[in-house]
Formats: structure tokens, sequence, C-alpha cells
């Protein structure tokens, strides 16, 4: 039990304080021979462990697990050893006053401390380079799976998984690192990291636009997303729902390829589109069959083709909402008789406002007509 260990230890320290003072004074209220004797015969340690054997152990810790950061829960006495440390060294690179001798100092920093720059508080802070090596080679090995997967290592703006977010931030710390370097900063990405994120092909500078290899591998990006769209709707029409930088991505697409067509300058090369092409990409985009205009017809046409409806269905109410275009223009003379019968001005002449009561058009249908043909009262 947690609760348990920490009442032992804080009984166990209050022991060590009671033996000083029985020792330092010859006397103590607290403490006497007997229960010397008896904490002697059961192998307790009256005297705390030394600089040394406590430097001993941390150094054991960190060949064990490749890290100086002691969790409480292992040892808390070497974790509160660690920390007295630590502070002491911090206190040593700001210049102030430490308990620490020059061969304890050389000491700890041999082992994988180091002066650091805290970048929030703008305070310099301790760094654990051992610490740091390893959560860097696990990030490595973190971005070698995900080009495995992913089959590049570009994040951009794109959704990525929730167990590969903090992947993002860590490469741009690294790009941010390399470019200190390229302007003669202090940085702190080692030339042995450099090499080993070249060899699996990172790309310290993806943002340069300039850069044709750059721009080149985002195409590839785009391209194999673009399969893959394919691949999931069977096509390329744009539906709604669908993700943003996907429809961002075919419409800019469309429009490269329109200013190619013109002559203008375009990022659209001959291969790029060849192998647009091979995928069946649709260049130009498809009017969608609802929206297609019906060809403008005259007053007698539409007149005729009302004859026609009431030779089938033996009536003139014409449904407006299932009546298609038909419907909407016997609406239309609905509201020019109104008009007419107001003296306004209207496209609706008396001679044909004659013909349509021949036929037995209905010039007021709210009463008879709600919208459809089931409606229709007689």
């Amino acid at each position: 039990d947690k609760q348990e260990l920490r009442r032992l230890r804080a009984w166990s320290d209050q022991q060590r304080r009671h033996h000083r003072h029985w020792v330092r004074c010859n006397t103590s209220v607290f403490f006497t021979q007997e229960k010397y004797d008896k904490l002697k015969d059961a192998g307790f340690q009256f005297s705390e462990l030394s600089w040394d054997e406590q430097y001993k152990k941390l150094k054991a810790y960190k060949n064990t697990h490749t890290t100086l950061k002691v969790e409480k829960d292992h040892d808390e006495d070497l974790h509160k050893w660690v920390l007295k440390q630590r502070t002491a060294l911090r206190r040593h690179f700001e210049g102030k006053p430490a308990n620490l001798s020059e061969d304890r100092l050389n000491k700890l920093v041999d082992l994988g401390w180091q002066k650091g720059q805290d970048k929030t508080k703008g305070k310099c802070n301790v760094r654990d380079l051992a610490n740091e090596e390893k959560r860097w080679n696990e990030n490595y090995q973190q971005l070698i799976r995900y080009k495995e997967e992913n089959g590049h290592m570009w994040f951009g703006r794109t959704y990525v998984k929730a167990e590969d977010a903090h992947l993002r931030g860590w490469v741009a710390m690294i790009r941010k690192e390399y470019q200190k370097l390229q302007n003669g900063e202090q940085s702190n990405l080692a030339a042995i990291q450099m090499k080993r994120l070249s060899d699996i092909g990172f790309d310290f500078n993806p943002r340069k636009l300039k850069n044709n290899t750059s721009n080149d591998k985002r195409w590839e990006v785009n391209f194999q997303l673009l399969k893959e769209y394919k691949e999931r709707q069977g096509d390329f029409t744009l539906r709604k729902g669908e993700d943003r930088k996907m429809i961002r991505m075919i419409k800019r697409i469309r429009l490269d390829y329109k200013k190619k067509q013109r002559g203008d300058r375009s990022g659209l090369t001959d291969e790029r589109i060849a192998n647009l092409e091979e995928i069946g990409f649709d260049f130009q985009r498809k009017e969608t069959p609802y929206k297609v205009r019906d060809v403008p017809r005259s007053w007698e046409e539409r007149f005729q083709q009302l004859l026609q409806f009431k030779e089938e269905h033996g009536h003139c109410l014409v449904p407006q909402i299932s009546g298609g275009i038909l419907g909407e223009w016997v609406r239309r003379q609905r509201c020019q008789y109104k008009k007419l019968m107001a003296s306004e001005r209207t496209s609706l002449t008396h001679e044909k406002a004659l013909r349509l009561s021949s036929i037995g058009f209905c010039f007021d249908a709210s009463s008879r007509f709600k919208g459809t043909i089931r409606t229709i009262q007689k």
C-alpha cells in the first residue's frame, strides 16, 4: 500500500532525527538506548546514504532506464536527491551560490545534465540529455512507422490520427532547429540526428515554394489522395459534405487546367495531366441534370400543352409542385389574371384570358387545388 509506505518512510526519517539529537546531546526524550538496540538488531540504517552512494544509485538507474528522471514511486529518496541536485545545478548555471564542489559538478555534467533555456519563462534550466535522447529515439521510430503507413512524412494541415498528433509538433520542432543551424544560431539538433533523418528521406525544408523538388513531393501526396478518393467514390463528382481539402484540390486542378488551355501560367504540367487522365479525372465540371433549364416557349405552345393535359386528365388543374414547367406556367397565368382584373400592367391580354376560360381554365383554384392531383375537389 503506497499510503502505508509513506507513513513508514516518514517514521524512519523521524527516528533518524531523534537519533542524531540523542548522539549530539547524550540524552533525548524521544529516543533511548533500548530503542537504539532494537533498531540496530533489525538492520535499521541510522545515517542517510552519502552523496557518492546516491550518485552510484543514479548512475545504475540511468544504465537501466536510459534516463535521469527518477519517478517518485520507484525510489522516493533518490527522487528527492535528484531534485536537490537539479536545483543546485540550476543555481550554478545562473551564477548563484550552490552547495556543489567542482568535482561533484563535473560528475553531474558528465552524467548527462547540461545548461538549458526555458523558452516560456526565459530563465535558465537544467537539460536532461539522456531523457531527451530517449524521447527523440521514440519519436524517430514513430516517424518511421508513420512513413510506412502513409508513404510520406508530410503533415501540412491535413487531419492526422490522435496517436500521431504529437508527431506534427515534433517534426515542426526539428525543422525549426534546422533553420537555426542554417542561420548560424545555436541549435539542439545534433549532426548524428540529422544523418538519421536524412537516411529515411526526411525533408528539412518542405515549405520553400521555390524548391521544385518540394513541389513534386507535395504533388505526389495530393495525387495519391486523389487516387484514394476515386477508389472510394468511383468518380470525381463533388458531393455535399465532402472533405474541404479535397474539394479545394479538385477545384484548383480544374482551374489550373483552364489556365493551361488558355496559355496562361499554370501549375499543371503535361506529365501531371497525363497522370490525371490515367485515373479518369474530369477536368470539366459536369452539369447536374436537374439544373438544366427548359427551352423558352411561346404562350401559344404552352396553351397547346395545357390542351393536351386536359385531354389526358379531363381538367386544367395542373399541379404546381409536381406539374413541372407547365404547372409553373399555369401559376403565372393566374397571377397575371389578377393584375388584369386590377387594371395593372400585365402580359395577359383579354383575348388570352377568354381563350383560357373557353377550355374551362380555373383562375382561382385556391379552394379546389392544394398542390397535388390527389387533392382536387370536384
